[in-house]
């Protein structure tokens, strides 16, 4: 985990990113066989926060996921609750399967 930039006094909506860490962990860690390696990275850039967050791709996934596959419960509430607590300039939330990882970034207002 790495943490960079002033992140005193710095806020967003409780519980936000407990989301994509659970899913790092559940799709990630405990679907894999092996060492496992989890990324998580804070950046604090003038009002906004940079949010990283990547994991392995289970192999039995991989091979059969389809193309499209966009996420989860858990995404799919976190894309809810970004769109009812921020405006459409205040967050951009992406995710993308790369070499094997599934990475999702969050840029996000402070409150």
């Amino acid at each position: 985990m790495n943490i960079s930039g002033d992140i005193n006094n710095k806020k967003i909506a409780p519980m936000l990113l407990l989301s994509f860490i659970e899913n790092a962990f559940k799709h990630g860690a405990n679907k894999n066989i092996g060492k496992i390696k989890i990324d998580i990275d804070f950046t604090v850039k003038n009002d906004f926060l940079h949010f990283k967050i990547s994991n392995p791709i289970p192999a039995k996934q991989h091979h059969s996921q389809q193309e499209n596959y966009s996420g989860g419960i858990g995404l799919e509430n976190v894309k809810k609750r970004l769109a009812l607590g921020y405006k459409k300039n205040e967050y951009n939330l992406k995710n993308e399967e790369k070499k094997d990882l599934f990475i999702v970034n969050l840029r996000i207002k402070l409150k």
